[in-house]
């Protein structure tokens, strides 16, 4: 049995953890914190369990760590999964080298957890706005950080991370920039998104989808499927009328991973190569097959910037989102960060006289962002 038989396992395992703990969280979290209460500035009409945020969470590491237990048998550590190994791989595993092939998983996790704590801060009004946004982006600027200099990334400059990197860490740093400066948009945009039932699980589906789709085989695709499979099985939950919310933990989570995994493809591009590893017979780590193996081979599906930028049209509903509310709330004289029935799907769903309608109208846009990301990475 190969290692493409597992393609989907952090997928389904992620759907699965979220749909299953999801009843389960509702039950374990109550009391009044753990409900979101209407407000005039909400356009929710009924009090809703934020247990939402849990079940995805869960379904993320769930499915982050299945497909790290897949990867492992493929290596030879659980020879029963995994596959006969005549590069002799198996014969080199340790729990060592193992543990530092699955560092950045354990990075993205932690991001999560990290992400998901603070949203509960906000969730429990204990965070002002401005400092919970600084950091937010700090947590995001960590993540980016440890899978710079992670031993299971590929550094973009010389002598950062695992590898040599890039020849040219001048333009990389611009590269990265911009592409750090984008998720920080993109992270905004998602954590707002969460204000009509369905909507932001929607757009994580495509876009984890697409992340997925656009990373090379390795920890950066596990996690986009493993969040794809978390948004799916909490989408169920949270359909209109929604028994579950995300709340304020639980967006901040999807708007924290998505954005860093969008970073990660600017890595891919600045470096050459994916930041994905796989033991080898010989020093223990090689690079997947996507990306060069050596130092002076390159892969023009990876180095390209297309690889990068097609991502961000299934991300344009939410982008669109925050530019139209982030106007309308200025030209009115409000703070940008202030609530209100003001996005774009609260004006569907009172144009087309439902909530199911709106979401309808979302969903059609993300699936034709994902479309046009797959075309785009073709």
């Amino acid at each position: 049995m190969s290692s493409q038989h597992f393609f989907f396992v952090p997928a389904v395992v992620g759907f699965a953890a979220a749909f299953v703990t999801a009843p389960a969280w509702e039950r374990r979290l109550r009391g009044r914190v753990w409900v979101d209460t209407p407000r005039p500035e909400r356009h929710a009409k009924r009090p809703v369990s934020r247990a939402g945020g849990a079940a995805w969470l869960t379904g993320l590491l769930a499915g982050m760590a299945a497909g790290i237990a897949a990867a492992t048998g493929a290596l030879g550590g659980w020879s029963r999964f995994g596959v006969r190994d005549p590069s002799g791989a198996m014969a080199t595993w340790t729990p060592d080298r193992g543990l530092i092939a699955f560092a950045p998983s354990g990075i993205v996790g932690l991001v999560a957890v990290l992400a998901f704590v603070l949203g509960r801060l906000d969730d429990r009004n204990l965070v002002q706005p401005g400092r919970k946004w600084v950091l937010q982006v700090a947590i995001l600027a960590v993540g980016t950080l440890g899978l710079l200099w992670a031993s299971g990334s590929r550094g973009i400059f010389p002598g950062v991370g695992f590898g040599t990197g890039s020849a040219d860490p001048a333009g990389n740093l611009v590269l990265l920039a911009v592409a750090f400066f984008a998720a920080v948009v993109l992270q905004v945009a998602l954590e707002i998104l969460d204000h009509l039932d369905g909507l932001l699980a929607v757009h994580a589906v495509a876009g984890a989808a697409a992340l997925a789709l656009a990373a090379a085989p390795g920890w950066a695709r596990d996690a986009g499927l493993a969040a794809c499979g978390a948004s799916l099985g909490f989408l169920y939950w949270n359909r209109p009328p929604a028994r579950l919310y995300l709340g304020n933990a639980g967006s901040l989570v999807v708007a924290t991973v998505l954005p860093l995994l969008l970073i990660v493809l600017a890595m891919r591009v600045a470096s050459g190569i994916g930041p994905e590893c796989r033991l080898g017979p010989d020093l223990g780590l090689s690079w997947d097959a996507r990306g060069p193996a050596s130092v002076g081979r390159s892969d023009s599906a990876v180095v390209s910037p297309w690889r990068f930028l097609a991502v961000l049209p299934v991300f344009a509903w939410p982008l669109l989102d925050l530019t139209v509310v982030t106007l309308a709330r200025v030209r009115r004289g409000d703070p940008p960060w202030k609530g209100g029935c003001d996005h774009l799907a609260h004006r569907f769903a009172r144009r087309l006289g439902s909530d199911g309608a709106s979401l309808a109208v979302g969903a059609l846009a993300a699936a034709t962002g994902f479309l046009l990301a797959a075309k785009g990475l073709r």
